[in-house]
């Protein structure tokens, strides 16, 4: 990474490095044998609910990497449940599904070392008064070794570097049992029965969007082109390598891992993170038919590697062995998941994410988002 974070073996936070890799080590059976000679606070997590450091160890295969620890404070609700949750997710993912991803798919993720939880719910009677939510250790490659570059905006090549990334996990996970695999039955942050609460809020200019929100969630919900969701696909959880010609992406944070429509992810990214350009004139078509063919090539190789395995392949979504996906089901939307059934669920996607955003706030691409998502309700049926 191009600098030094040292600082001599005895300070606290090098101490205290070296315990949180002990615990995650010895969580996932293995042994603590990395020594830190070096030790970076990166930041802090979202709402107070731990912290993210830089760690260089003796080890040369991973001399930079970085621990995420999470002490949620005393607290109970609805908002802290779902925090409680979405840790217990992310660690499901780098045990049960991070593992699988083919190696060379293109869905570049961080390589875990270590993972030790005690995160559990909290009565909500308890008021905020007891109750000690757990705390979880997490240790995890440095993507910044081979993706250096990170973006707020992202031009026409980060865009599809993005979208590549996209369509190779939501190829890879295609047809996995989110539930089995300990994810979000419905991933994505702003999923509709974990934002009940901001629907109240939305304002009058968006009633019909309101109206039309569960219905909306229920066609999200009974798509049969189904995959994995990242579940918070924007910019701030993309790395990219140095090229800015051909830039390839990796992703981090999947705390809102889950099952859904991957065109929720790709509305998310295009509404949050694209250069506003890009959505012009036939912009969006462009960028909706470049990751529907890189979809349907990850998808033939899914399916192809299932020849032989007959047709009920989806129990082994939830094995630790083979791939994530379902290779029969792969293999019918090859020939199903045409780019006029994928545009379907874009326009339910876009609708969806435009609900919470209505409730809770706009950003990014506001003007495109909210032209489009009036343009699709009508489409639907549902203005």
């Amino acid at each position: 990474m191009g600098r030094s974070i040292r600082k001599s073996q005895g300070e606290p936070a090098v101490q205290r490095a070296q315990a949180l890799i002990a615990a995650a080590l010895s969580g996932s059976g293995g042994a603590a044998t990395l020594t830190v000679r070096a030790a970076r606070p990166l930041g802090t997590l979202w709402a107070g609910y731990g912290t993210i450091t830089e760690v260089e160890t003796d080890d040369e295969e991973a001399q930079t990497l970085i621990v995420k620890e999470v002490h949620p404070p005393v607290s109970s609700g609805i908002s802290h449940e779902r925090k409680l949750r979405s840790y217990q997710v992310e660690a499901a993912f780098y045990e049960r599904v991070a593992p699988r991803l083919p190696a060379d798919a293109g869905c570049h993720v961080p390589r875990c070392l270590g993972v030790h939880s005690t995160l559990h719910s909290v009565d909500g009677s308890s008021g905020g008064s007891g109750g000690d939510s757990g705390k979880m250790q997490l240790v995890m490659s440095d993507l910044r070794r081979e993706f250096p570059r990170s973006c707020g905006s992202l031009d026409e090549a980060h865009t599809k570097a993005a979208l590549s990334w996209l369509a190779a996990f939501h190829a890879a996970c295609w047809g996995a049992d989110a539930a089995a695999l300990g994810l979000w039955e419905e991933g994505c942050y702003w999923h509709l029965q974990t934002r009940l609460e901001e629907l109240e809020d939305i304002g009058r200019e968006w009633r019909a969007l309101q109206a039309a929100a569960h219905e909306l969630d229920r066609r999200l919900q009974e798509t049969p082109w189904r995959t994995l969701c990242h579940g918070d696909f924007k910019s701030a959880n993309l790395q990219f390598s140095d090229s800015r010609s051909a830039p390839v992406c990796a992703a981090v944070d999947f705390q809102y891992c889950g099952g859904g429509s991957g065109l929720k992810d790709v509305a998310y990214l295009l509404a949050s993170a694209a250069s506003p350009r890009l959505l012009q004139g036939g912009g969006e078509e462009a960028l909706l038919r470049f990751y529907h063919a890189e979809l349907i090539h990850g998808l033939r190789a899914l399916a192809a590697s299932g020849s032989g395995g007959g047709s009920d392949h989806a129990s082994s979504c939830a094995s630790d062995g083979g791939p994530v996906g379902c290779p029969a089901k792969a293999a019918q939307a090859v020939e199903g998941y045409t780019f006029e059934a994928l545009q379907a669920d874009w326009r339910l996607a876009v609708c969806d994410y435009v609900r919470f955003m209505a409730g809770w706030g706009f950003w990014g691409n506001t003007s495109w988002a909210s032209a489009r998502a009036r343009e699709c309700l009508a489409e639907l049926g549902l203005a």
